[in-house]
């Protein structure tokens, strides 16, 4: 056994009382990837789940499995446990000691102790409706236990297909509403706003994206920025993808590096390298790192609050905090923005799903147009958050040319020189 202990918060608070965790020791090296694969979802975000999770050895279980089989999404890790923890506190009994109660000595199971994890879980979601919760929440999570009792050799059968009708629609905000928006926002906040709705990236990527990423573009002063996005911080971890940032994401973006190179009152100047977060916190270290995926969340909704464009939704009026996500408009909602523009300007479908990182039937197709090709779509699409003068379509080609890195006018000026004289 050894232990760890956290003195610090997410946020890099210290602590009053330092959290510690027990662990088992590690025996192979597989035992050390599971370790470290809770360890690194729950310490940044909430280390008490950290706790919950070595204490039983059922959700250790949980997380081997998705280590093997599943995703290997620290998200969905996060989602299982934060959830196993409330039905955990509902029953009022031990995780270990509800699962050991399903099994015989000889491992087969009790059919009656299984009946009886049923009926607590039938319980648990008529709580979750009697408190208004959306149906595919509850849906979620009973899916969640399932596969927990399923990972530890107990089958609950086909029970519990409950709707997953949403009960609270999102919408996409209009230029207009995120205009507003960049208006009551900092430095950091702007970049984060655009770079979502004008590349579409869900938030965890965006939060997990490096200056490497952007490094070659940025360097060369082309715009649209190409960013190529490593399958390891998608969504499931299946698949890269590419896609763009026009150039109001550019200017924020570069002023935001100016502004953390030279440093302010409270972070010192800091050396941006390719491992260097795109999004970092304003904790005061030598050393940048990105905020949590729950901060971001906060800091977008506070800036749809300032711009008076978010509306909470009736249904949940009731006893619900300023922070409820019950809205109108969300922080996914961004990536709706970048999807209806880029279909709104007559871009193939299969075009933008692979810019917001989807995997069709048509994913490989559209990766082998190239980078080129996908940038002018991207560039004569004309995605914008600012109002932007049309272009008839000799400037559309000059605008191509310069993301190709081409003078558009040196070439136009020599292809007229080249072309023969006419009489008329």
């Amino acid at each position: 056994m050894k232990e760890i202990t956290i003195e610090e918060s997410r946020r890099g608070h210290k602590l009053r009382t330092p959290l510690k965790i027990t662990i088992n020791e590690a025996k192979n090296e597989f035992e050390e990837q599971i370790t470290q694969y809770v360890l690194e979802t729950f310490i940044p975000r909430q280390p008490l789940l950290a706790k919950f999770t070595f204490e039983n050895r059922s959700t250790v279980e949980v997380a081997k499995r998705l280590l093997l089989y599943g995703t290997r999404s620290e998200q969905t890790l996060y989602s299982y446990i934060s959830s196993l923890q409330q039905f955990n506190k509902f029953v009022n009994i031990g995780l270990d000691q509800l699962v050991d109660s399903c099994k015989q000595q000889d491992h087969t199971l009790k059919q009656q102790a299984i009946n009886q994890v049923s009926n607590f879980i039938d319980q648990f979601i008529f709580a979750q409706q009697q408190a208004n919760n959306a149906p595919a929440t509850i849906a979620s999570q009973v899916r969640y236990f399932k596969s927990f009792f399923r990972s530890n050799g107990i089958d609950l059968g086909s029970l519990y297909n409950l709707s997953w009708t949403p009960l609270y629609e999102d919408r996409a905000p209009t230029a207009e509403e995120l205009q507003k928006v960049l208006f009551n926002a900092k430095l950091r906040e702007r970049v984060m706003v655009t770079m979502m709705a004008v590349g579409g990236f869900r938030i965890g990527t965006l939060l997990a994206l490096q200056y490497r990423h952007l490094k070659d573009d940025m360097e060369k002063n082309v715009v649209p920025l190409h960013v190529h996005v490593d399958a390891s911080i998608t969504k499931g971890k299946y698949h890269s993808y590419d896609t763009f940032l026009n150039d109001e994401a550019a200017e924020y973006i570069t002023a935001y590096l100016v502004a953390r190179r030279k440093g302010t009152s409270r972070i010192p100047p800091e050396q941006i390298t390719d491992t260097s977060p795109i999004i970092r916190n304003y904790v005061e270290s030598d050393k940048a790192s990105t905020i949590t995926t729950d901060g971001a969340h906060r800091l977008i909704h506070e800036l749809y609050l300032k711009a008076g464009i978010a509306t909470l939704l009736p249904a949940c009026e009731k006893g619900k905090s300023k922070y409820s996500r019950r809205y109108d408009v969300r922080t996914h909602s961004l990536r709706k923005f970048f999807r209806t523009e880029l279909a709104s300007r007559g871009v193939n479908r299969d075009y933008i799903e692979y810019m917001m990182g989807h995997k069709t039937d048509k994913y490989h197709d559209v990766k082998m147009k190239g980078i080129e090709f996908l940038r002018g779509i991207y560039l004569t699409a004309g995605i914008s958050i600012r109002p932007k003068i049309k272009l008839d379509k000799i400037q559309t080609l000059k605008e191509i040319m310069r993301a190709w890195g081409l003078n558009p006018e040196e070439i136009l000026n020599r292809n007229v020189l080249n072309q023969s004289n006419s009489t008329f």
